[in-house]
């Protein structure tokens, strides 16, 4: 973000944290949407130990991975873990969301 600081601009952790609960919602759909899953019920809970381990800058690629922790309808939790060149930059211990399944289909 060009004005986050000035001549030195830093891609911030929040949007990262977010970028790994948007794979997330990936996830969901390419495992759920034959289970009747409803995209409307998908929501952001909470993040938990996030862990910001070096800065990000534009023009730098971030890797991201997710990996699921727990699933107990209607929450899936998720860690996540964000590098850049093999160096970890942030590490999310806990990232939950809520969903519905249509049992019916």
């Amino acid at each position: 973000m060009p004005g986050h600081f000035p001549g030195r601009p830093v891609f911030p952790a929040s949007i990262m944290v977010e970028a790994l609960g948007q794979l997330a919602i990936v996830y969901l759909f390419q495992t759920y949407s034959n289970h009747g899953l409803d995209p409307e019920s998908i929501f952001f809970i909470k993040s938990e130990d996030v862990q910001c381990r070096r800065k990000c800058f534009p023009g730098e690629r971030l890797d991201m991975e997710i990996e699921v922790k727990v699933v107990r309808e209607p929450v899936i939790t998720f860690k996540g873990n964000i590098s850049v060149n093999g160096e970890p930059a942030v590490k999310v211990s806990s990232l939950m969301l809520s969903f519905s399944l249509n049992h019916a289909s």
